[in-house]
Protein backbone atom coordinates (compact mmCIF):
# COMPACT_ATOMS: atom_id res chain seq x y z
CA UNK A 1 0.00 0.00 0.00
CA UNK A 2 1.31 3.37 -1.07
CA UNK A 3 1.36 6.08 1.62
CA UNK A 4 0.22 8.68 -1.33
CA UNK A 5 -0.86 7.36 -4.58
CA UNK A 6 2.58 7.82 -6.32
CA UNK A 7 5.85 8.47 -4.38
CA UNK A 8 8.03 9.77 -7.37
CA UNK A 9 10.97 10.77 -7.77
CA UNK A 10 15.02 10.16 -8.68
CA UNK A 11 15.82 7.70 -5.31
CA UNK A 12 14.21 4.30 -5.88
CA UNK A 13 11.20 3.40 -3.50
CA UNK A 14 10.57 -0.52 -2.18
CA UNK A 15 7.50 -1.43 -4.13
CA UNK A 16 6.77 2.31 -4.46
CA UNK A 17 8.78 10.36 -7.43
CA UNK A 18 14.37 29.53 -15.66
CA UNK A 19 14.12 32.52 -13.33
CA UNK A 20 16.44 34.87 -11.82
CA UNK A 21 16.15 34.21 -7.68
CA UNK A 22 14.81 37.45 -6.04
CA UNK A 23 16.19 38.61 -3.05
CA UNK A 24 13.57 39.86 -1.04
CA UNK A 25 10.38 38.33 0.32
CA UNK A 26 6.89 39.33 -1.55
CA UNK A 27 3.96 40.23 0.81
CA UNK A 28 2.36 37.81 2.48
CA UNK A 29 -0.76 36.47 0.41
CA UNK A 30 -4.34 37.76 1.76
CA UNK A 31 -5.36 35.54 4.28
CA UNK A 32 -9.22 33.92 4.42
CA UNK A 33 -10.77 33.57 7.99
CA UNK A 34 -8.56 31.78 10.30
CA UNK A 35 -8.97 28.76 11.64
CA UNK A 36 -9.00 28.75 15.58
CA UNK A 37 -6.39 29.39 17.45
CA UNK A 38 -6.43 25.86 19.20
CA UNK A 39 -6.19 24.19 16.29
CA UNK A 40 -3.60 26.31 15.05
CA UNK A 41 -1.58 25.09 18.35
CA UNK A 42 -2.58 21.58 18.36
CA UNK A 43 -1.58 21.51 14.83
CA UNK A 44 1.89 23.26 15.27
CA UNK A 45 2.58 20.35 17.69
CA UNK A 46 1.39 17.84 15.76
CA UNK A 47 4.01 18.93 13.00
CA UNK A 48 6.61 18.68 15.62
CA UNK A 49 6.01 15.32 16.91
CA UNK A 50 5.85 14.00 13.43
CA UNK A 51 9.37 16.04 12.67
CA UNK A 52 10.72 14.10 15.61
CA UNK A 53 9.47 10.88 14.68
CA UNK A 54 11.10 10.88 11.13
CA UNK A 55 14.08 13.43 12.48
CA UNK A 56 12.96 15.45 9.63
CA UNK A 57 14.94 18.47 9.76
CA UNK A 58 12.76 21.51 8.29
CA UNK A 59 9.12 21.31 6.92
CA UNK A 60 7.36 24.36 5.40
CA UNK A 61 3.58 24.39 5.21
CA UNK A 62 0.87 25.88 3.52
CA UNK A 63 -3.09 25.27 4.30
CA UNK A 64 -5.83 26.90 2.15
CA UNK A 65 -9.39 26.73 3.51
CA UNK A 66 -12.62 27.61 1.65
CA UNK A 67 -10.27 27.82 -1.31
CA UNK A 68 -8.32 31.05 0.32
CA UNK A 69 -5.01 30.82 1.62
CA UNK A 70 -5.30 30.82 5.87
CA UNK A 71 -1.47 29.83 7.25
CA UNK A 72 1.85 29.04 5.74
CA UNK A 73 4.25 28.71 8.07
CA UNK A 74 7.62 27.15 8.77
CA UNK A 75 8.80 24.61 11.22
CA UNK A 76 12.85 23.22 12.16
CA UNK A 77 16.20 24.21 10.29
CA UNK A 78 16.87 24.84 6.99
CA UNK A 79 20.27 22.57 7.93
CA UNK A 80 20.89 19.81 10.59
CA UNK A 81 23.12 21.34 13.11
CA UNK A 82 22.81 24.85 12.42
CA UNK A 83 20.47 26.81 13.88
CA UNK A 84 18.93 29.32 10.53
CA UNK A 85 15.39 28.16 10.60
CA UNK A 86 12.85 27.31 7.88
CA UNK A 87 10.09 30.51 7.20
CA UNK A 88 7.30 30.50 4.22
CA UNK A 89 9.63 31.65 2.39
CA UNK A 90 12.01 29.26 2.50
CA UNK A 91 12.76 27.39 -0.88
CA UNK A 92 12.59 23.64 -1.33
CA UNK A 93 13.04 21.09 -4.32
CA UNK A 94 9.46 20.45 -5.46
CA UNK A 95 10.20 17.68 -7.72
CA UNK A 96 7.66 15.77 -9.49
CA UNK A 97 5.27 18.55 -8.14
CA UNK A 98 6.87 20.21 -11.64
CA UNK A 99 4.98 17.88 -13.50
CA UNK A 100 1.58 19.78 -12.73
CA UNK A 101 3.23 23.18 -13.80
CA UNK A 102 3.95 21.33 -17.37
CA UNK A 103 0.63 20.13 -18.05
CA UNK A 104 -0.70 23.71 -17.00
CA UNK A 105 2.23 25.82 -19.15
CA UNK A 106 0.52 23.48 -22.03
CA UNK A 107 -3.37 23.86 -20.90
CA UNK A 108 -2.43 27.48 -22.07
CA UNK A 109 -1.18 27.07 -25.16
CA UNK A 110 -3.80 24.88 -25.72
CA UNK A 111 -6.72 27.85 -24.91
CA UNK A 112 -4.86 30.02 -27.22
CA UNK A 113 -5.16 26.99 -30.13
CA UNK A 114 -1.10 26.69 -30.11
CA UNK A 115 -1.25 23.28 -29.70
CA UNK A 116 -4.05 20.44 -28.71
CA UNK A 117 -3.87 17.58 -26.03
CA UNK A 118 -4.71 15.48 -28.85
CA UNK A 119 -1.88 16.50 -31.48
CA UNK A 120 0.83 13.94 -32.28
CA UNK A 121 3.98 14.41 -30.24
CA UNK A 122 5.82 14.43 -33.51
CA UNK A 123 4.01 17.71 -34.61
CA UNK A 124 6.67 19.45 -32.66
CA UNK A 125 9.57 16.98 -32.14
CA UNK A 126 9.94 15.25 -35.28
CA UNK A 127 13.25 13.72 -34.76
CA UNK A 128 11.15 11.29 -32.05
CA UNK A 129 12.01 7.77 -32.44
CA UNK A 130 10.34 5.28 -30.10
CA UNK A 131 10.37 1.85 -30.22
CA UNK A 132 7.55 1.01 -33.24
CA UNK A 133 7.26 3.23 -35.65
CA UNK A 134 3.33 3.72 -35.63
CA UNK A 135 3.45 4.25 -31.79
CA UNK A 136 6.22 7.20 -32.89
CA UNK A 137 3.32 8.86 -35.11
CA UNK A 138 0.36 7.97 -32.57
CA UNK A 139 1.58 9.13 -29.43
CA UNK A 140 -0.26 12.72 -28.31
CA UNK A 141 0.76 15.21 -25.94
CA UNK A 142 -2.66 13.57 -24.01
CA UNK A 143 -0.57 10.51 -23.91
CA UNK A 144 2.13 11.47 -22.54
CA UNK A 145 0.54 13.75 -19.41
CA UNK A 146 -1.74 11.08 -18.62
CA UNK A 147 1.70 8.62 -18.21
CA UNK A 148 0.03 6.08 -20.93
CA UNK A 149 2.76 5.38 -22.83
CA UNK A 150 3.69 2.31 -21.42
CA UNK A 151 7.58 3.51 -22.00
CA UNK A 152 9.71 2.02 -19.10
CA UNK A 153 10.45 4.08 -16.66
CA UNK A 154 14.61 5.03 -17.26
CA UNK A 155 15.74 7.58 -15.05
CA UNK A 156 19.26 6.71 -16.06
CA UNK A 157 18.43 8.35 -19.68
CA UNK A 158 17.60 12.10 -18.32
CA UNK A 159 18.64 12.94 -14.73
CA UNK A 160 22.25 13.74 -14.87
CA UNK A 161 22.99 12.55 -18.04
CA UNK A 162 25.64 13.24 -20.60
CA UNK A 163 22.73 13.01 -23.93
CA UNK A 164 21.36 16.10 -25.50
CA UNK A 165 17.61 16.66 -25.55
CA UNK A 166 17.96 15.69 -29.98
CA UNK A 167 20.18 12.84 -28.53
CA UNK A 168 18.08 11.38 -26.04
CA UNK A 169 15.19 11.42 -28.27
CA UNK A 170 16.78 9.56 -30.85
CA UNK A 171 17.94 6.92 -28.31
CA UNK A 172 14.22 6.46 -26.72
CA UNK A 173 14.22 3.99 -30.27
CA UNK A 174 15.61 1.33 -27.77
CA UNK A 175 13.76 1.69 -24.72
CA UNK A 176 11.22 -1.43 -24.59
CA UNK A 177 7.67 -0.68 -23.34
CA UNK A 178 6.41 -1.82 -20.02
CA UNK A 179 3.20 -3.45 -21.52
CA UNK A 180 1.12 -2.19 -24.90
CA UNK A 181 0.60 1.42 -26.06
CA UNK A 182 -2.29 2.57 -24.08
CA UNK A 183 -2.48 -0.25 -21.75
CA UNK A 184 -1.82 0.88 -18.67
CA UNK A 185 -1.04 3.56 -16.07
CA UNK A 186 2.97 3.69 -15.88
CA UNK A 187 4.59 6.65 -14.67
CA UNK A 188 7.98 7.30 -16.27
CA UNK A 189 9.93 11.13 -16.33
CA UNK A 190 10.68 10.55 -19.86
CA UNK A 191 6.75 11.20 -20.50
CA UNK A 192 7.25 14.83 -19.08
CA UNK A 193 10.29 15.60 -20.61
CA UNK A 194 8.97 14.95 -23.79
CA UNK A 195 5.96 17.33 -23.36
CA UNK A 196 8.63 20.01 -22.21
CA UNK A 197 10.11 19.98 -25.29
CA UNK A 198 7.08 19.38 -27.11
CA UNK A 199 5.91 23.05 -25.38
CA UNK A 200 8.28 24.78 -25.65
CA UNK A 201 8.63 23.92 -30.03
CA UNK A 202 4.82 25.43 -29.75
CA UNK A 203 5.43 28.04 -27.68
CA UNK A 204 9.03 29.18 -29.93
CA UNK A 205 10.77 29.36 -26.65
CA UNK A 206 12.64 27.71 -23.38
CA UNK A 207 10.48 25.54 -20.91
CA UNK A 208 11.65 27.80 -18.49
CA UNK A 209 10.22 30.77 -20.16
CA UNK A 210 7.41 29.23 -20.81
CA UNK A 211 6.84 28.04 -17.17
CA UNK A 212 7.93 31.92 -15.57
CA UNK A 213 6.02 33.85 -18.12
CA UNK A 214 2.60 31.59 -17.90
CA UNK A 215 2.50 30.65 -14.36
CA UNK A 216 5.45 31.63 -12.08
CA UNK A 217 5.22 35.74 -12.88
CA UNK A 218 1.39 36.09 -13.54
CA UNK A 219 0.84 34.01 -9.65
CA UNK A 220 3.50 36.41 -8.12
CA UNK A 221 5.41 33.18 -7.32
CA UNK A 222 8.66 35.28 -7.05
CA UNK A 223 10.93 33.52 -4.80
CA UNK A 224 10.29 29.94 -7.32
CA UNK A 225 12.94 28.51 -9.72
CA UNK A 226 13.83 26.61 -12.32
CA UNK A 227 16.72 25.29 -12.01
CA UNK A 228 18.85 23.95 -9.70
CA UNK A 229 21.78 26.30 -10.50
CA UNK A 230 19.65 29.79 -9.72
CA UNK A 231 18.53 27.89 -6.58
CA UNK A 232 21.84 27.65 -4.86
CA UNK A 233 22.16 31.42 -5.42
CA UNK A 234 19.04 32.08 -2.90
CA UNK A 235 19.74 33.25 0.23
CA UNK A 236 16.88 31.29 1.74
CA UNK A 237 17.68 27.82 0.27
CA UNK A 238 16.77 24.66 2.51
CA UNK A 239 19.17 21.88 2.20
CA UNK A 240 18.95 18.38 1.22
CA UNK A 241 19.41 15.66 3.48
CA UNK A 242 19.75 11.52 3.48
CA UNK A 243 19.94 8.91 5.71
CA UNK A 244 23.51 7.35 5.99
CA UNK A 245 23.35 4.38 8.87
CA UNK A 246 20.54 5.97 10.39
CA UNK A 247 22.13 9.71 10.66
CA UNK A 248 21.39 12.40 8.61
CA UNK A 249 23.62 13.61 5.69
CA UNK A 250 23.96 16.31 3.64
CA UNK A 251 23.44 16.19 0.00
CA UNK A 252 24.40 19.17 -2.73
CA UNK A 253 21.98 20.12 -5.07
CA UNK A 254 21.24 17.97 -8.19
CA UNK A 255 21.40 19.66 -11.84
CA UNK A 256 18.11 18.20 -13.33
CA UNK A 257 19.73 19.21 -16.72
CA UNK A 258 16.98 18.21 -19.56
CA UNK A 259 14.97 16.14 -17.34
CA UNK A 260 13.89 20.07 -15.76
CA UNK A 261 10.12 19.31 -17.07
CA UNK A 262 9.67 16.18 -15.10
CA UNK A 263 10.87 17.67 -11.98
CA UNK A 264 13.04 20.68 -11.36
CA UNK A 265 11.28 23.54 -9.78
CA UNK A 266 12.25 24.64 -6.27
CA UNK A 267 9.59 26.88 -4.66
CA UNK A 268 8.33 27.73 -1.14
CA UNK A 269 5.23 27.17 0.99
CA UNK A 270 3.95 30.86 0.29
CA UNK A 271 4.11 30.45 -3.39
CA UNK A 272 3.12 26.99 -3.62
CA UNK A 273 0.24 27.84 -1.49
CA UNK A 274 -0.89 30.86 -4.17
CA UNK A 275 -0.10 27.83 -6.79
CA UNK A 276 -3.28 26.01 -4.71
CA UNK A 277 -5.23 28.96 -4.84
CA UNK A 278 -5.50 29.34 -8.42
CA UNK A 279 -6.02 25.00 -8.83
CA UNK A 280 -8.95 25.39 -6.44
CA UNK A 281 -10.14 28.58 -8.28
CA UNK A 282 -10.26 26.41 -11.22
CA UNK A 283 -7.75 28.51 -13.15
CA UNK A 284 -8.38 31.81 -11.80
CA UNK A 285 -6.58 33.84 -9.38
CA UNK A 286 -7.16 37.15 -8.11
CA UNK A 287 -9.45 38.33 -10.52
CA UNK A 288 -6.79 36.60 -13.63
CA UNK A 289 -8.05 33.37 -15.53
CA UNK A 290 -4.85 32.01 -16.28
CA UNK A 291 -6.62 28.70 -18.14
CA UNK A 292 -10.13 28.41 -18.87
CA UNK A 293 -12.26 25.71 -17.22
CA UNK A 294 -12.13 23.46 -19.82
CA UNK A 295 -8.59 22.79 -19.88
CA UNK A 296 -8.88 23.05 -15.74
CA UNK A 297 -11.66 19.94 -16.13
CA UNK A 298 -8.68 17.91 -18.14
CA UNK A 299 -5.74 19.15 -16.09
CA UNK A 300 -7.78 17.31 -12.92
CA UNK A 301 -10.13 14.89 -14.48
CA UNK A 302 -9.48 10.67 -15.12
CA UNK A 303 -7.29 10.52 -17.92
CA UNK A 304 -5.66 7.40 -17.37
CA UNK A 305 -7.37 4.77 -14.99
CA UNK A 306 -5.26 3.18 -12.22
CA UNK A 307 -5.55 -0.17 -10.65
CA UNK A 308 -4.88 -0.26 -7.00
CA UNK A 309 -4.67 -3.46 -5.41
CA UNK A 310 -7.16 -4.69 -2.89
CA UNK A 311 -7.60 -3.24 0.68
CA UNK A 312 -6.85 -5.77 3.16
CA UNK A 313 -9.17 -5.63 5.96
CA UNK A 314 -7.59 -3.49 9.04
CA UNK A 315 -5.88 -1.48 6.16
CA UNK A 316 -5.64 2.50 7.52
CA UNK A 317 -8.41 4.68 6.10
CA UNK A 318 -5.65 6.37 3.56
CA UNK A 319 -6.76 7.57 -0.12
CA UNK A 320 -8.23 5.25 -2.93
CA UNK A 321 -6.43 5.95 -6.34
CA UNK A 322 -8.86 5.74 -9.46
CA UNK A 323 -7.03 7.36 -12.09
CA UNK A 324 -4.26 9.83 -12.88
CA UNK A 325 -5.49 13.45 -14.80
CA UNK A 326 -2.48 15.53 -16.11
CA UNK A 327 0.06 15.75 -13.01
CA UNK A 328 -2.35 14.52 -10.51
CA UNK A 329 -3.22 11.67 -9.15
CA UNK A 330 -7.24 11.70 -8.95
CA UNK A 331 -8.96 9.63 -6.36
CA UNK A 332 -11.22 9.76 -3.13
CA UNK A 333 -10.47 10.16 0.60
CA UNK A 334 -13.16 9.77 3.46
CA UNK A 335 -15.55 9.61 0.65
CA UNK A 336 -14.55 12.88 -1.11
CA UNK A 337 -12.97 13.79 -4.01
CA UNK A 338 -9.04 14.11 -3.51
CA UNK A 339 -6.63 15.18 -5.77
CA UNK A 340 -2.69 14.80 -4.98
CA UNK A 341 1.12 14.37 -5.88
CA UNK A 342 4.03 13.91 -3.99
CA UNK A 343 7.66 14.64 -5.22
CA UNK A 344 11.16 13.17 -4.34
CA UNK A 345 14.56 14.27 -5.49
CA UNK A 346 17.88 13.89 -3.86
CA UNK A 347 17.26 14.72 -0.42
CA UNK A 348 13.81 16.58 -0.50
CA UNK A 349 10.54 15.69 -0.55
CA UNK A 350 7.07 17.55 -1.10
CA UNK A 351 3.61 16.71 -1.21
CA UNK A 352 0.45 18.63 -2.40
CA UNK A 353 -3.19 17.76 -1.91
CA UNK A 354 -6.73 19.13 -2.61
CA UNK A 355 -10.28 18.26 -1.71
CA UNK A 356 -11.67 20.20 -4.97
CA UNK A 357 -15.00 20.15 -3.73
CA UNK A 358 -14.57 21.02 -0.25
CA UNK A 359 -12.44 23.70 -0.97
CA UNK A 360 -9.44 22.47 0.74
CA UNK A 361 -5.81 22.27 0.30
CA UNK A 362 -2.58 21.82 1.68
CA UNK A 363 1.26 22.37 0.65
CA UNK A 364 3.99 19.85 2.73
CA UNK A 365 7.47 20.95 2.01
CA UNK A 366 10.64 18.88 3.62
CA UNK A 367 14.04 18.85 3.20
CA UNK A 368 14.81 15.03 3.69
CA UNK A 369 13.98 12.31 0.72
CA UNK A 370 12.25 10.17 4.12
CA UNK A 371 8.61 9.12 2.77
CA UNK A 372 5.06 9.07 5.02
CA UNK A 373 5.67 12.65 7.21
CA UNK A 374 4.21 14.65 5.24
CA UNK A 375 1.00 12.16 4.33
CA UNK A 376 0.55 12.07 7.98
CA UNK A 377 0.47 15.29 8.34
CA UNK A 378 -1.87 15.73 4.83
CA UNK A 379 -4.23 13.40 6.28
CA UNK A 380 -4.15 14.73 10.30
CA UNK A 381 -5.00 17.91 8.74
CA UNK A 382 -7.40 16.65 6.52
CA UNK A 383 -9.44 14.63 9.08
CA UNK A 384 -9.83 17.85 11.40
CA UNK A 385 -11.16 19.88 8.63
CA UNK A 386 -13.65 17.47 8.00
CA UNK A 387 -14.59 16.74 11.60
CA UNK A 388 -13.58 12.88 11.44
CA UNK A 389 -12.73 11.34 14.28
CA UNK A 390 -8.66 11.62 15.13
CA UNK A 391 -5.98 8.67 13.72
CA UNK A 392 -2.66 7.83 14.52
CA UNK A 393 -1.28 8.56 11.08
CA UNK A 394 1.80 9.12 12.85
CA UNK A 395 2.58 5.97 14.46
CA UNK A 396 1.03 3.81 11.12
CA UNK A 397 2.58 5.68 8.59
CA UNK A 398 5.86 5.90 10.23
CA UNK A 399 5.52 2.14 10.52
CA UNK A 400 4.32 1.12 6.73
CA UNK A 401 6.91 3.52 5.70
CA UNK A 402 9.79 2.07 7.19
CA UNK A 403 11.21 -0.51 4.76
CA UNK A 404 10.94 1.83 2.02
CA UNK A 405 12.95 4.55 4.46
CA UNK A 406 15.18 1.82 5.57
CA UNK A 407 15.79 1.41 1.29
CA UNK A 408 17.01 4.88 0.81
CA UNK A 409 19.40 4.22 3.59
CA UNK A 410 22.83 4.33 1.16
CA UNK A 411 24.75 1.77 4.31
CA UNK A 412 21.64 -0.52 3.48
CA UNK A 413 22.18 -1.13 -0.19
CA UNK A 414 24.40 -3.95 -0.15
CA UNK A 415 22.51 -5.61 3.33
CA UNK A 416 20.29 -7.95 1.31
CA UNK A 417 22.96 -8.35 -1.58
CA UNK A 418 24.52 -12.26 -1.21
CA UNK A 419 27.95 -12.66 -0.94
CA UNK A 420 29.88 -15.97 -0.94
CA UNK A 421 33.36 -15.92 0.70
CA UNK A 422 36.82 -17.17 -0.04
CA UNK A 423 35.86 -16.56 -4.31
CA UNK A 424 38.29 -15.04 -6.46
CA UNK A 425 37.86 -13.21 -9.79
CA UNK A 426 39.22 -15.24 -13.43
CA UNK A 427 40.93 -12.59 -14.92
CA UNK A 428 43.89 -10.55 -13.48
CA UNK A 429 42.83 -6.49 -13.09
CA UNK A 430 43.41 -5.94 -16.84
CA UNK A 431 42.00 -8.55 -18.45
CA UNK A 432 37.98 -6.71 -17.24
CA UNK A 433 39.47 -3.50 -19.02
CA UNK A 434 37.90 -2.27 -22.03
CA UNK A 435 34.78 -0.60 -23.44
CA UNK A 436 31.17 -2.11 -23.04
CA UNK A 437 28.48 -0.86 -25.12
CA UNK A 438 24.63 -0.30 -25.17
CA UNK A 439 22.16 1.33 -27.89
CA UNK A 440 20.12 2.79 -25.13
CA UNK A 441 22.70 4.26 -22.35
CA UNK A 442 25.51 4.41 -24.01
CA UNK A 443 29.46 2.90 -23.57
CA UNK A 444 30.62 1.46 -20.22
CA UNK A 445 34.54 1.80 -20.08
CA UNK A 446 36.24 -0.22 -17.73
CA UNK A 447 40.18 1.13 -17.18
CA UNK A 448 43.03 -0.45 -14.51
CA UNK A 449 44.76 2.77 -13.14
CA UNK A 450 48.44 2.48 -12.33
CA UNK A 451 48.16 1.73 -9.05
CA UNK A 452 46.38 -1.52 -10.16
CA UNK A 453 42.82 -0.12 -9.15
CA UNK A 454 39.82 -0.78 -11.32
CA UNK A 455 37.74 2.08 -12.33
CA UNK A 456 34.55 2.38 -13.95
CA UNK A 457 32.93 4.87 -16.20
CA UNK A 458 29.55 5.35 -16.23
CA UNK A 459 27.20 8.14 -18.01
CA UNK A 460 28.64 11.15 -16.09
CA UNK A 461 30.73 9.29 -13.37
CA UNK A 462 33.47 7.73 -12.29
CA UNK A 463 33.81 4.86 -9.75
CA UNK A 464 36.38 2.40 -8.24
CA UNK A 465 35.42 -1.24 -8.35
CA UNK A 466 36.18 -3.64 -5.59
CA UNK A 467 35.85 -7.16 -5.78
CA UNK A 468 32.57 -8.51 -4.20
CA UNK A 469 32.34 -12.48 -5.43
CA UNK A 470 33.51 -14.19 -8.57
CA UNK A 471 33.54 -11.70 -11.32
CA UNK A 472 31.00 -9.00 -9.79
CA UNK A 473 32.39 -6.20 -7.77
CA UNK A 474 31.05 -3.49 -5.51
CA UNK A 475 31.33 0.32 -7.49
CA UNK A 476 32.29 2.88 -4.94
CA UNK A 477 30.71 5.89 -6.46
CA UNK A 478 31.86 8.67 -4.02
CA UNK A 479 29.30 9.02 -2.52
CA UNK A 480 26.88 9.57 -4.94
CA UNK A 481 23.41 8.27 -3.67
CA UNK A 482 21.54 8.11 -6.52
CA UNK A 483 24.40 5.98 -8.32
CA UNK A 484 25.40 4.07 -5.45
CA UNK A 485 21.46 2.80 -4.81
CA UNK A 486 20.80 2.03 -8.30
CA UNK A 487 24.05 0.84 -9.81
CA UNK A 488 26.11 -0.52 -6.56
CA UNK A 489 27.39 -3.70 -8.56
CA UNK A 490 28.84 -5.08 -11.43
CA UNK A 491 28.94 -8.39 -13.13
CA UNK A 492 31.03 -9.66 -15.98
CA UNK A 493 30.38 -12.53 -18.14
CA UNK A 494 33.32 -14.61 -18.87
CA UNK A 495 33.49 -16.21 -22.34
CA UNK A 496 35.25 -19.88 -22.88
CA UNK A 497 38.24 -18.06 -24.31
CA UNK A 498 38.60 -16.12 -20.35
CA UNK A 499 38.05 -12.78 -22.20
CA UNK A 500 34.58 -10.62 -21.15
CA UNK A 501 32.24 -10.56 -23.13
CA UNK A 502 29.61 -8.03 -21.49
CA UNK A 503 29.21 -7.00 -18.16
CA UNK A 504 25.57 -6.05 -16.26
CA UNK A 505 25.21 -2.87 -14.02
CA UNK A 506 22.71 -1.63 -11.84
CA UNK A 507 19.35 -3.36 -10.37
CA UNK A 508 17.83 -3.30 -13.68
CA UNK A 509 20.99 -5.29 -14.36
CA UNK A 510 21.81 -3.17 -17.58
CA UNK A 511 23.44 -5.41 -20.07
CA UNK A 512 26.29 -3.56 -22.20
CA UNK A 513 27.86 -5.81 -24.74
CA UNK A 514 31.83 -5.66 -24.55
CA UNK A 515 33.19 -3.39 -27.98
CA UNK A 516 33.98 -6.14 -30.44
CA UNK A 517 31.06 -8.59 -30.00
CA UNK A 518 27.43 -7.67 -31.86
CA UNK A 519 25.89 -4.39 -30.01
CA UNK A 520 22.69 -5.32 -28.49
CA UNK A 521 19.57 -3.12 -27.59
CA UNK A 522 18.85 -2.95 -23.51
CA UNK A 523 17.23 -6.21 -21.72
CA UNK A 524 13.94 -5.82 -21.47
Amino acid sequence: MPFSFWTSGRIPLCGAVLLAMASFAIPAPALAEPARQDQQAEFDIYVEKAMAKWGVPGVAIGLLQDGKIVRVKGYGVKKFGEAERVDGDTLFAIASLTKAFTAAAIATLSDEERLSFDDPVTKYLPDLKLYDSKVTAEVTIRDLLAQRTCLQSKDLLTWDSPFSREETRRRLQYLAPACSFRDRFVYNNINYVLAGDASAAAAGSSWQALIKNRLLMPLDMNNSTTSSAEAARARNLASPHIKTGGKLRLLPLYDEGISAPAGAIHSTAADMARWVELLLGGGAYLGKTIWSPTAHAAMLGEQMAVRPGPRDAGEPPTPIAAAYGFGWGVGEYRGRRFVEHTGQSDGMYAMVAMMPNDRLGIVVLTNSSMVGLPEALVYHWLDDQLGVPEFDWIGTLYARAKESNDAIDIDNVTRDVLRKAGTKPSLPATGYAGVYRQDLLGDVTVITAKNGEMLIRFLTKTGRLKHWQDDMFQIDWGGDPYYTMTSSFVTFQIGVDKQPISLKIGGDEETFVRSGSARIRPKH
